[in-house]
Parts: structure tokens; sequence; C-alpha cells
């Protein structure tokens, strides 16, 4: 029970977060119009983007109210235990048949499989562009 009201609040905090998108920022350079410095999050958002866990929506907004996909919640869970090097070994076709490995977030999704993370759906998908609620 506690297992599960952890990994709600984590989830919670994460989707208030948000993030990740293709474009890799330089940390020192991340300055986003749309978290300013002093608001309840910006710190939280700023820590993240220098570990490397999100990134910006573009390189100037990071869109802290947009809805969080599946693919990007488990891409910033794998990213906190992951290390990039040990990202690699979950490239590989897994059991859903919509995660093929040349997309971006096909090993991040395996992880969490694997981890027992996360669930696909009884038809075998895992519809990474659903959006968490």
């Amino acid at each position: 029970m506690k297992k599960k009201q952890g990994f709600r609040f984590l989830a919670g905090f994460l989707c208030c977060v948000l993030l990740v998108c293709g474009i890799t920022l330089p940390a020192s350079a991340a300055q986003f119009s749309d978290v300013p410095y002093g608001e309840w999050f910006s710190e939280s958002v700023y820590d993240l983007v220098d570990q490397g866990i999100v990134n910006g929506k573009t390189p100037t907004t990071f869109k802290p109210y947009d809805k969080l996909t599946r693919a990007e919640f488990v891409t910033m869970l794998a990213k906190t235990v992951l290390t990039k090097s040990e990202v690699d070994q979950y490239r590989f076709k897994g059991s859903f048949r919509d995660v093929f490995p040349s997309q971006w977030y096909n090993p991040y999704v395996n992880w969490a499989s694997e981890a027992g993370v996360v669930n696909g759906y009884e038809d075998k998908t895992f519809r990474p562009e659903q959006y968490v609620t």
C-alpha cells in the first residue's frame, strides 16, 4: 500500500514538472521563459534539467502545464535510475506491438515494462502517445 502511495506521489510530482522532448539542451543554457525563478516548481525544473532527467519542449520553453504522455513519463522515471550506457541494453523489440526499436522512447518503455513500473493494454499495446491521467 505504501509502495503504491509513494509511486503515486512520484508520478504526481513528475507530472507537475512535465517534460521530455527530443531536444537536448545544455543545462547551463536552460532558461525557460515559462518557468520564471521564484515559481513554486522552478527550482525542481531547473534541478531536473541539470541532472539530464528532463528537457524543454523548445530551447526557450518548458511548457510546465502541458499534458504528459506515457512515453515521456517512463522516460523521466528511467532517467532517474539508468545511466546513459545502461539505456542501450533496453533497445530491442519488446512485447508491445506499437513500440519499435527505432522510436526514441523504446528503451525507456522496455525498461519500465521489465521493471514492473508500467503495464501495457490487453491488446498488447503500450499507447506511448496517450496522456497520463
